[in-house]
């Protein structure tokens, strides 16, 4: 008798061919870890969903990985110009920027009305200590010196002769990787990470350039400072920001500091003995209750109330 009975045999007066007969426990195994696989899978890839920017109907995916990290869109926008429309853009941040979230969402009252009141959510996208993505999707052909003009207008005071030379020079280099021609449909990525250092992909061809904090903080006003090169896309960019408080928030990395005197973790240091019928200065640290924490043990997210409309 062979691995996998015949399909052709019947059952025994009925004429209905018999299913196969799986013997061996390795295939057996071989299915079962399949089955497995494909129920790990498919949610994870059930969870990603297309944003449309209503303006050009273009769809950006959300989340999306770049470089082996998570990034979540938090908004997009469409850029006019005197020709008709440039692109479409898409603005994303790394799933590290939900760790320090809840305290922005706290100085908002937990409320969307009040995160997007005083720049709070401008701000904390400009100043975040995360890393942060653009995707411009080009709706017509750009040329170098196009792409180039669509950053060097509004970054022309970081060139005057009052800057400081080496911002000077860094906006110099910046605009240097912008040294091919893009056509409709192609994308400009433009990545910094939580230290400034700045990239930029034309067509998925990665330009390295130049680490400078500041820099990359006037490259995010172009489109999120007092004077965007469009009021719309000032709005737009940062709309779904509050998603990151409806989102888990992902473990922290275990701390490597010393732990501070007095916690249970902390190590003792030997005191000397106290002197018979001396009083003991009661330890007012007893008993003191620390305060909550963004993420439970083990990583788990301390629930947030529901996002209000005021």
């Amino acid at each position: 008798m062979s691995m996998l009975e015949s399909q052709n045999s019947t059952r025994e007066g009925d004429g209905i061919p018999a299913r196969p007969v799986y013997k061996s426990p390795l295939l057996r195994l071989a299915l079962r870890c399949l089955v497995l696989l494909v129920a790990a899978v498919l949610p994870a890839r059930a969870q990603a969903v297309e944003i449309v920017e209503p303006g050009s109907g273009q769809r950006f995916v959300s989340p999306l990985v770049a470089s082996g990290k998570g990034y979540t869109l938090v908004g997009t926008g469409l850029r006019k110009r005197d020709n008709g429309s440039a692109y479409a853009m898409a603005l994303y941040v790394e799933d590290t920027a939900r760790q320090s979230f809840p305290s922005a969402y706290d100085r908002a009252n937990r409320t969307r009305a009040g995160l997007f009141a005083q720049n709070r959510a401008h701000n904390f996208f400009i100043w975040g200590h995360f890393a942060k993505l653009a995707v411009l999707r080009m709706l017509r052909g750009h040329n170098k010196q196009e792409l180039m003009q669509n950053f060097s207008e509004p970054l022309s005071e970081l060139l005057s002769e009052k800057t400081a030379p080496e911002i000077r020079q860094d906006t110099l280099a910046f605009l240097a990787l912008f040294d091919a021609d893009l056509r409709e449909g192609q994308e400009l990525r433009l990545h910094i990470d939580d230290i400034g250092q700045i990239d930029v992909y034309l067509d998925g061809k990665k330009r390295i350039g130049p680490q400078n904090p500041r820099l990359a903080r006037h490259i995010w006003e172009i489109w999120l400072g007092f004077r965007p090169v469009q009021p719309q896309m000032r709005q737009s960019l940062p709309d779904r920001l509050d998603v990151l408080a409806q989102l888990p928030t992902p473990s922290k990395p275990p701390a490597t500091a010393s732990p501070r005197p007095g916690s249970p973790t902390a190590p003792t240091t030997p005191t000397a003995p106290t002197a018979p019928n001396t009083p003991t200065a009661p330890n007012t640290t007893a008993g003191k209750a620390s305060a909550p924490a963004a993420t439970g043990r083990g990583g788990k997210t301390t629930p947030y109330p529901p996002l209000r409309d005021r």
